[in-house]
């Protein structure tokens, strides 16, 4: 199945658009500061954002299976580092990028070089015909940081996948298995896979602490899931059209009403801070509460945004191409233009330094087309070097234990 295209032409200007799902699929797909210039949209009063906190989701298509969930508790690690190397306790920060067909890289230096691009593709390439790399056991469907390391779900469609864990973003070691995560998320030492009934790990994500939580009591398919670390941390995890919390780490689950067009997919992803979440729509709308979900504003932003944002020195970040939004408070936002023009922000995270690091996004943003960038505001882009492999969909920064590959 491939994805399409889609330009809009709106006032005889042409709009790029992010890649939107295979047309023949009933499902639509729900797939780091500087002063700013441009125009200001202002929904309401200044909130204070809060603590920080990073979101993943999903971004994919439902494929119709029940994602039923078995868990191994005994599964040995899927890649060696190599030599050995005893870094101590000391850590250092990297970044981690997933994408199709299993792929994960490595970043050790903020973005400037890339390394240990790996894949389980076995020669394929979504290109190739007849492959669908979007609903695959090797589908990239989140990434997220439990304190001490980094889980990555894989897996969509008819063929259930798993959960990979490192602590050092070399070794990495199946956790869960026969899972079909739509999202994963993390907060207050627990580990949430959004499925129903929810898989849950209260000890960082490790081999045999996955659980069965509380069910969504709903039939709809979950796409996108986040904390809330405000007011005691809450669980949030959107489904097609549904929205359940949880106030006990995904032990029971009650519904979020939402306005009719906030909760109508397709969604593009979920970001929070502080008791403040921001839910993204692929078609440049943002609807935002301020009360973890309680009450809810919409406004219409852009024609699309092709990157799902990040929450990072204190305001939200949201991109259509070159063209960055931001907000502190996910209510008043700004706009500006970046450069170059033809930069289409992907997916995207901020270093500790305040370094924007961010893959292409969109249409064409694999294989040849792939281009790596990084820039100290988010409007103005360097092109780095880049593996240049699968479609890469989710980025993020950690602190993780030093290897010999990030000493």
């Amino acid at each position: 199945m491939r994805w399409l295209p889609l330009v809009l032409v709106l006032a005889g200007c042409d709009v790029w658009v992010a890649d939107l799902p295979p047309v023949d699929d009933p499902q639509p797909a729900a797939i780091p500061e500087v002063m700013d210039a441009g125009t200001t949209v202002d929904a309401g009063s200044l909130v204070d954002s809060g603590t920080v906190t990073s979101a993943t989701d999903a971004g994919t298509i439902d494929a119709g299976v029940d994602a039923g969930v078995v868990v191994d508790a005994g599964v040995e690690p899927e890649v060696d580092a190599g030599t050995p190397f005893d870094a101590g306790t000391r850590t250092v920060e990297v970044l981690i990028a997933q994408g199709r067909f299993g792929r994960t890289t490595l970043s050790c230096d903020e973005g400037r070089t890339w390394i240990l691009d790996r894949d389980e593709a076995n020669g394929a390439d979504c290109d190739d015909p007849g492959v669908d790399c979007w609903h695959d056991q090797w589908s990239s469907m989140g990434l997220v940081s439990s304190g001490n390391a980094v889980l990555a779900s894989w897996g969509w469609g008819a063929v259930p996948g798993r959960v990979r864990r490192t602590s050092d973003g070399v070794t990495w070691t199946d956790v869960t298995t026969s899972t079909r995560f739509g999202a994963i998320s993390a907060g207050a030492g627990t580990v949430v896979g959004a499925t129903n009934p929810v898989l849950v790990s209260h000890a960082d994500g490790t081999t045999g602490t996955w659980s069965t939580g509380g069910d969504l009591m709903t039939g709809q398919v979950t796409r996108l899931a986040t904390f809330i670390p405000g007011s005691g941390g809450r669980f949030v995890i959107a489904l097609d059209g549904e929205f359940r919390a949880s106030d006990d780490l995904g032990e029971s689950w009650f519904a979020l009403n939402l306005p009719s067009n906030c909760a109508m997919p397709p969604a593009l992803s979920l970001l929070a801070s502080g008791s403040t979440l921001v839910l993204v729509h692929w078609q440049g709308t943002v609807c935002t509460s301020t009360d973890r979900g309680g009450t809810w504003t919409q406004q219409s932003l852009a024609a699309a945004f092709s990157s799902r944002g990040v929450h990072a020195q204190g305001a939200f970040f949201l991109w259509n191409g070159a063209t960055r939004f931001r907000s502190t408070d996910g209510l008043t936002w700004t706009s500006a233009n970046g450069s170059p023009n033809d930069v289409a922000i992907g997916a995207v995270a901020v270093t500790s330094t305040g370094t924007f690091v961010a893959f292409k996004g969109g249409w064409q943003s694999e294989y040849q087309y792939e281009r790596a960038y990084r820039s100290t505001d988010g409007l103005t882009w360097t092109v780095m070097p880049s593996p240049r492999s699968h479609p890469i969909t989710h980025l993020i920064s950690a602190r993780l234990s030093a290897s010999s590959a990030c000493p």
